[in-house]
């Protein structure tokens, strides 16, 4: 896949909100307190986003962001006329997959925080403003709830296909018998 390093002015970048139909919106949510950290964050630091710059896919005139919808609107947020990017020229469903999954790397979070390394070697720093989740005391056994009657069971089943097609027949089979269904391409 063609894909080209630049500045790209930011009026042109647009948030995914799913305007392509082969791209589903951003699952990802954020406050406003998270668009104020990332807007600190960018002032504070304005060339880890040359590190960083928005993914995006060509829409149009303008650009659709896969990755770094957050960065956006904390550039926005700092009035930014222009930001780094890369954008993404894909032409095949393999391109467009890999859209996908670096979409959902970006977005996802890999490991667990050591809390205690953080509360002893990296309590110097603002964690909390750099995005760092902060951590709860340990709650005495005796105050949790048993809250298990409160589940609502549901039973699914996940099938790994061995390309498009079989995925779609798999889909089509399962329809026709009945079942609600939904297209996962991970």
């Amino acid at each position: 896949m063609r894909k080209e390093r630049t500045n790209l002015e930011l009026r042109t970048i647009k948030r995914n909100d799913g305007q392509l139909e082969w791209l589903p919106r951003n699952p990802r949510q954020w406050t406003q307190t998270d668009i104020d950290n990332t807007a600190r964050s960018i002032a504070e630091d304005e060339d880890f986003l040359e590190d960083r710059p928005l993914l995006v896919v060509p829409n149009g005139d303008e650009y659709i962001v896969f990755a770094g919808n957050l960065r956006r609107e904390g550039a926005k947020k700092q009035k930014m006329k222009t930001v780094p990017a890369v954008v993404y020229h894909p032409e095949t469903d393999e391109d467009r997959l890999t859209v996908k999954r670096r979409a959902m790397k970006d977005n996802g979070s890999f490991g667990a925080w050591d809390y205690d390394a953080l509360a002893n070697e990296w309590d110097d720093l603002p964690l909390q403003d750099w995005g760092v989740p902060a951590w709860e005391e340990e709650k005495d056994p005796a105050e949790k709830k048993d809250l298990s009657d409160q589940i609502d069971y549901e039973y699914k089943l996940e099938i790994t296909c061995e390309n498009e097609a079989e995925q779609e027949k798999m889909y089509n089979e399962l329809k026709e018998r009945g079942f609600e269904c939904r297209i996962l391409t991970l």
